[in-house]
């Protein structure tokens, strides 16, 4: 059966209970911690003499699985998944669980190896990695990734399907974007789907992956101070309200700088 986003909520964050074995705990106390750190850490691979500087540098590692693209669109939020890949129901991917990659943090560390996941079960819990990349233009976008594949077809590539997301417009005198924290909200093709859009994303033009929390401030101004992203309703109106923000505060490359984080 083909892994995929099927039992992910509206507002679940990143699946992140799933990657603390691989991340460690978030830390938000002064200054954004990865603005001021320089060393390689969470997500990253051990280090070695010479340490891969690209993501076309990795082997791809473990085994995949290979389903047909009309397996994948039974689920409901890879319906549009053929028109993503640009194939169609006879044709067959293969699928994997991981992606690995090397990071580049635009505030100036030096590159990491980065584990990113799709995972219906990691830890036991699912995990769908929320990641930054480029988009084909060569903009900064933001995203969720649902599906890692290592080929389409007979041709070998290592690229990912990504539901997208966007800038949502801030709220006035928030603290959380005066310290640069991007609010995000999914995005959808037309007025009409049920799902986000997908994106087809090779692995180099994946530049690390983000952290991102949901806007608890929005959360219980809609839905009440109980509300969590486990118990509210999983529905394409809740999809289209749900509002989230990226947590510069997360120590991604400040580990060996400080080992208790």
């Amino acid at each position: 059966m083909a892994n995929g986003p099927g039992n992910l909520s509206d507002g679940s964050s990143d699946g992140s209970d799933g990657e603390e074995a691989d991340r460690g705990h978030h830390s938000a106390r002064g200054a954004p911690a990865s603005r001021t750190a320089h060393t390689a850490g969470a997500g990253a691979s051990g280090s070695s003499s010479r340490p891969p500087l690209r993501t076309s540098q990795l082997s791809f590692k473990g085994r995949g699985q290979r389903v047909a693209v009309r397996e994948l669109r039974r689920i409901a939020a890879l319906a549009s998944v053929g028109t993503a890949l640009r194939m169609g129901d006879q044709e067959w991917v293969t699928q994997h669980r991981t992606m690995r990659i090397v990071a580049r943090f635009e505030w100036g560390a030096p590159p990491a190896v980065q584990h990113l996941r799709a995972s219906d079960s990691f830890f036991g819990k699912p995990c769908f990695s929320f990641v930054r990349y480029e988009d084909s233009a060569g903009g900064m976008r933001w995203g969720r990734m649902c599906l890692i594949l290592r080929s389409l077809g007979d041709q070998r590539r290592s690229c990912a399907v990504v539901q997208r997301m966007r800038r949502a417009t801030t709220r006035p005198g928030c603290v959380l974007t005066w310290y640069d924290c991007v609010r995000l909200a999914w995005e959808f093709e037309d007025g009409h789907s049920s799902h986000p859009a997908l994106d087809l994303v090779d692995a180099e033009r994946v530049l690390r992956a983000e952290d991102v929390q949901v806007d608890w401030y929005d959360l219980s101004d809609r839905l009440g101070l109980r509300a969590t992203p486990s118990n509210k309703q999983n529905s394409p109106a809740e999809r289209r309200a749900s509002r989230f923000f990226t947590n510069v505060f997360y120590p991604w490359t400040s580990r060996e700088q400080q080992p208790g984080l």
